[in-house]
């Protein structure tokens, strides 16, 4: 299967190459009706740079993206890479619609001779930087999350399918410790997953949903309003991924839990907490 990966980023290495020479050949034909047709204007001139200068720095980033994905492959779960060429791909067409569209708005420019008639397309998209790309790659992205608690049977997928549209979101800035996360009476307030710090957040506190639905089957309020069980699960994702060095809440039965953990359902998980619990 690995060998079937790294052929595939392969294959899109060369397919980003081949988008470098095709836009440069059809930018640069261009850039020469350009000359011969307003060489005077220097706004015009100016514009055109501008952009093919943000695009070109774009496609390096995707380069990078590969780079990273070719190197650390082994490390990576196949399905994060799968979900980083997605995005990537998403963003590439995004990009490349908006490159063409400029080109071909200054060619139909020259043909006509009217400088008025080249504008620069809207942006419906902004440039992302490679660390955003690399952080899906890592298991940074709400796709991993969904992912981990489908596997570990916290949800079903028509269940989680309805908790995720209760979700609201909002931005987490690096390094701010004063937020509200947490389940409501009127929805699920969750950052955007985008980091390892708000991927252990959204399971955490999906995590908690999850208990207060199974409420009656779990039937033990110090079980189901405790924190043992987020806690539990927001350390099993981190003890399978190399990429997360420090987890953000951790208490006595977690490391119990951790040691004992055979792939139980969490319903069994709250049934081990139960004792522990009153064996203490």
């Amino acid at each position: 299967m690995k060998i079937e990966i790294i052929k595939c980023l392969v294959d899109y290495y060369f397919s980003i190459l081949e988008e470098i020479g095709m836009v440069t050949f059809n930018a640069s034909t261009t850039n020469i009706k350009r000359y011969f047709t307003f060489r005077d204007n220097d706004e015009i001139r100016s514009k055109y740079y501008k952009e093919l200068k943000e695009y070109f720095n774009s496609i390096k980033v995707d380069i990078d993206v590969i780079k990273f994905l070719l190197k650390n492959h082994y490390q990576l779960r196949e399905e994060d890479i799968y979900y980083t060429l997605d995005a990537l791909d998403m963003h590439a067409e995004n990009k490349y619609t908006f490159i063409d569209n400029l080109i071909d708005n200054l060619d139909v420019s020259c043909d006509l001779q009217l400088e008025d008639k080249f504008y620069v397309p809207r942006k419906d998209f902004k440039y992302v930087d490679s660390k955003r790309f690399i952080n899906i790659a890592k298991g940074f992205s709400m796709d991993s999350v969904k992912d981990f608690l489908l596997n570990e049977s916290i949800y079903d997928e028509e269940l989680l399918d309805s908790t995720l549209k209760r979700v609201k979101h909002f931005n987490l800035v690096g390094g701010d410790t004063k937020y509200i996360a947490g389940v409501f009476d009127k929805g699920i307030v969750l950052p955007r997953v985008r980091d390892d710090l708000t991927t252990l957040i959204a399971i955490h506190e999906l995590v908690h949903n999850s208990i207060l639905i199974n409420k009656d089957e779990i039937n033990d309020n110090r079980v189901t309003y405790s924190e043992i069980l987020p806690r539990f699960y927001e350390n099993l994702y981190a003890s399978n991924n190399c990429f997360i060095k420090e987890v953000i809440h951790k208490d006595e039965y977690t490391d119990k839990l951790l040691n004992d953990y055979k792939g139980e359902p969490m319903l069994e998980q709250a049934e081990k907490v139960k004792r522990l619990i009153y064996k203490g």
